[in-house]
């Protein structure tokens, strides 16, 4: 694909500049994409080296929430979907709760509570396999921790590697919910990834996998449906 341009993006480990590419149409789910232009960013280097994801499938490229901006779709993990809806057919899911989305960055983003009543703004990160991540001073906050960090990892993303502690979180409420004991990932908070009111985190898959998601990002709003298994409260 021609060169049509450079910039620049931040991720988990800082910034990183690209190129852009042109493409002469893209399509998604069966749907027309308006953007065209594509950044070229290594997939490998995302994944640490590896370029597969665990299971071992290449990863060909990301999307980014914008794709999608105008229209309303819903991810089901469970059936491992993406369905793209027609603005002028939607109607939220019956049985969903519906949930404000705060615009950060222009990443969909939500507030949650942690153990020791401190707010949190959590940006809803479909493209991590982790369950939340925490910039590393909350590690200091108290009473939020149901125990000690329990060791050191890595993660990869754009902008390289960089290293982090783990642990679990007493509990945090989120979506109506209070859960318990979910794992948690401090890590360097990336240059200019802040908010005057909220600290910024990320949540994953590991906790996002548990609902369906419908995201109607034009109003601000996403939709939540959970059905727990037998024993969970």
């Amino acid at each position: 694909l021609p060169v049509a341009g450079e910039g620049r993006t931040t991720g988990i480990a800082g910034r990183e500049s690209f190129e852009f590419r042109q493409a002469e149409s893209l399509a998604i789910a069966g749907v027309g994409i308006d953007h065209r232009r594509l950044a070229a960013l290594s997939m490998r280097r995302l994944l640490g080296g590896t370029g597969r994801q665990s299971g071992g499938l290449s990863l060909g490229g990301l999307v980014g929430f914008t794709a999608f901006a105008g229209q309303p779709f819903t991810l089901d993990f469970s059936h491992s979907t993406l369905t793209v809806h027609r603005r002028d057919a939607f109607t939220p899911p019956a049985n969903a709760k519906r949930f404000d989305l705060v615009n950060y960055r222009g990443l969909p983003s939500i507030v949650a509570e942690l153990a020791g009543g401190q707010e949190v703004l959590l940006i809803l990160d479909t493209g991590a396999n982790n369950a939340v991540s925490l910039p590393s001073h909350v590690a200091d906050w108290p009473r939020i921790l149901a125990s000690r960090t329990a060791g050191a990892g890595a993660a990869s993303g754009v902008g390289g590697t960089i290293q982090t502690q783990e642990g679990w979180l007493k509990h945090i409420n989120l979506f109506d919910l209070r859960l318990s004991g979910v794992p948690v990932t401090f890590e360097p908070q990336p240059p200019g990834l802040s908010s005057p009111r909220y600290t910024v985190g990320r949540i994953g898959n590991q906790v996002l996998s548990a609902f369906t998601l419908t995201f109607d990002l034009q109003n601000r709003a996403i939709y939540i449906q959970f059905e727990p298994e037998d024993g969970d409260d």
